[in-house]
């Protein structure tokens, strides 16, 4: 537990911490172990082909938030999640097979199990060139919630813009980021953006918790 966070927001409230992560280049992906009912399980899965998109891959029980491709960059982007139900720990997730593969996972934990998920409507774009500041209007969404920035290129990503500044990320090399904030009260509208690498693609949104 974060100290006092929960005598700062009082005793009866609900609060999210980031629990966990996971990394993998490969098509499947290992669940971080001691994942319990009611966490909150968010897979960021990119795969990148030599001459048309992978096909779009969603595990069994996730909810994909954004699944995009295009044949200008031959990425396919896909964010999704679950609320667990306890036998998540340790297991084997596939995603997108392919050529080029980065995921990752991240778990968040609230102090009392999750009950239900909404997610915002989510940015998303795939491009050759510079994509475009993607603003999150979290300042509407109701805590407790989790903004999250989702970067991928065919090179090293740097630099990335993460305004207010992210709490955590969870990477497996320079080509792949998951950067995440927490509002436990006050969300606050956040900026995502990423420079010109190569073949792009950036999404953001948030998942809100109760």
């Amino acid at each position: 537990m974060i100290p006092g966070l929960a005598s700062a927001l009082g005793a009866s409230a609900r609060y999210l911490q980031f629990f966990d992560s996971a990394t993998s280049t490969a098509s499947t992906i290992t669940a971080p172990n001691n994942i319990a009912a009611g966490d909150l399980i968010v897979l960021h899965d990119v795969g990148l082909h030599g001459s048309n998109p992978p096909a779009s891959v969603v595990p069994t029980d996730f909810t994909s938030v954004v699944d995009t491709s295009d044949t200008g960059t031959n990425i396919r982007h896909i964010v999704s999640y679950k609320k667990a139900v306890g036998t998540e720990g340790g297991s084997s997730i596939t995603g997108i097979n392919t050529t080029t593969m980065r995921k990752s996972i991240a778990v968040f934990r609230m102090n009392t199990p999750i009950t239900t998920v909404t997610a915002s409507t989510w940015n998303t774009h795939n491009d050759t060139g510079n994509p475009t500041l993607q603003s999150v209007v979290a300042s509407t969404g109701a805590a407790p919630l989790i903004v999250f920035g989702c970067y991928s290129s065919s090179g090293a990503i740097s630099p990335m813009t993460f305004d207010p500044t992210e709490d955590g990320e969870v990477t497996p090399n320079t080509s792949h980021f998951t950067k995440y904030k927490i509002y436990n009260a006050s969300p606050q509208d956040t900026d995502v953006d990423m420079d010109d690498e190569g073949l792009n693609a950036l999404a953001s949104g948030y998942l809100s918790c109760a």
